[in-house]
């Protein structure tokens, strides 16, 4: 979780930098054409977040739908019947760990989006002759980022592990009157 949150930060922060430095180095663009820019790049990522979302949606519901189908061609669960297949993911399925490319695409998927926060440091940057100042402020912002969720979701894991031995402490729910 660590590694996914420094990498998605950062990957969010590079995205903007590769877009508005190659507008404003590559393409010569104005300041308003660059930010111009910058909106059509951030347009295309939500595109692209929803293409994702769709095509994980889609490939979900084509194996529900050949689950179902195989399971109409199957006698599930008669009287003498053994059931020897799986309906749902078991434990050691949800504590594998994941693959790389898996990881890779999450990484991808949030990264698409560039930071806007770090989109409009860049223009003022840029604007005011202080591209490389900007270049290091949007890493500052990136790493700031990264540590924040990084802090938050450790914090939330303690918490639900302080609140279960909280519970355990109290007594039964039903002696009790709730």
């Amino acid at each position: 979780g660590v590694f996914l949150s420094f990498t998605a930060a950062m990957v969010q922060g590079l995205m903007a930098i590769v877009i508005v430095s190659s507008a404003v180095w590559l393409l010569d663009l104005s300041m308003r054409q660059t930010h111009l820019l910058a909106n059509d790049a951030e347009v295309a990522s939500f595109v692209l977040i929803m293409l994702v979302g769709l095509l994980i949606s889609a490939t979900r519901l084509w194996r529900m739908r050949e689950l179902f189908v195989v399971s109409k061609s199957i006698d599930h669960h008669g009287v003498d019947s053994a059931c020897d297949h799986s309906h749902g993911p078991s434990a050691d399925d949800l504590n594998r760990t994941l693959s790389s490319r898996t990881l890779i695409g999450i990484i991808l998927s949030i990264g698409i989006r560039p930071c806007s926060g770090a989109l409009i440091v860049l223009l003022l940057a840029y604007s005011l002759d202080l591209g490389v100042s900007g270049l290091f402020a949007v890493l500052a912002m990136s790493l700031g980022t990264a540590m924040t969720i990084t802090l938050l979701a450790v914090f939330s894991v303690y918490l639900r592990q302080m609140a279960r031995r909280l519970l355990t402490l109290l007594p039964d729910s039903n002696a009790a009157g709730y």
